[in-house]
């Protein structure tokens, strides 16, 4: 498939679902099984492009892609499982954790594990300021985040001692994931990579605020329905973004 008809199918994706989320007055029960679906697909799609465009890369940067296909693929098996369980039991809430909570978790380590070695091949190109200001946003984020979200899930009664690890260590990881873009996105103005990696950072960072938003947003105790209404269409337009991406990484290197 060319790559104009792969972004015209990424924008009328985005457009449909726009549509669905923001217009069409859907029921909260299909609303979940609607955004559950597109989850799957969106995150799909993310990981079989990250993985082609692996294949036009070469070193470290190979293995980087590589990784990060592996880390949707995750996300994309853990999401299969936490729509099988709404199309069970339509009427319950998912139980937390859950199984899907693995290929969730999973998706954290291959991202990272991927961040840094694409930061290892770049290193000599990273100026110190870069990570002073990477350290210093880190901060911040953490300081921002700790009353509203992780403080309040250590704290939690309701949640099991797996469950408050979880409702700890994502939106964490979430935090690491959004400082570590930082010096990736310094290494575009010298030319060091090219422009397919900000729209790839750009569908990372949307997507670890709407998992950010979304742990806030559970803590203080709102129903899956609204969660989805205000996270759903980010997580699902991070994806999309993320294969536009990769989308471009090929264009630019199969040339």
């Amino acid at each position: 498939m060319k790559t104009k008809s792969l972004y015209t199918a990424i924008v009328i994706m985005v457009v449909v679902n726009c549509v669905m989320y923001f217009i069409v007055p859907l029921s909260a029960r299909v609303l979940v099984l609607y955004d559950d679906v597109w989850e799957i697909v969106a995150m799909a799609l993310a990981a079989i492009f990250l993985l082609k465009a692996g294949h036009y890369a070469v070193g470290l940067e190979q293995k980087s892609l590589q990784l990060f296909a592996s880390g949707f693929g995750c996300w994309t098996i853990g999401q299969i499982f936490w729509t099988i369980f709404h199309i069970l039991h339509p009427e319950a809430e998912a139980p937390f954790p859950y199984i899907s909570d693995i290929g969730f978790f999973a998706f954290y380590i291959f991202v990272l594990f991927g961040l840094f070695i694409l930061l290892k091949h770049y290193l000599p190109f990273i100026s110190t300021k870069q990570w002073l200001f990477t350290v210093i946003f880190f901060i911040i984020l953490i300081g921002i985040a700790f009353p509203l979200v992780l403080l309040p899930s250590i704290r939690s009664i309701e949640l099991t001692p797996l469950g408050k690890f979880l409702s700890f260590i994502y939106p964490l990881l979430d935090i690491v994931i959004i400082a570590l873009l930082i010096p990736v996105i310094g290494l575009t103005e010298g030319g060091r990579i090219g422009q397919s990696w900000i729209i790839i950072v750009i569908g990372f960072a949307l997507l670890t605020t709407a998992d950010v938003i979304f742990s806030y947003l559970e803590m203080t105790g709102y129903s899956a329905s609204f969660l989805i209404s205000k996270s759903g269409f980010l997580w699902l337009l991070a994806g999309l973004i993320v294969m536009a991406g990769a989308v471009k990484y090929i264009e630019a290197h199969s040339k």
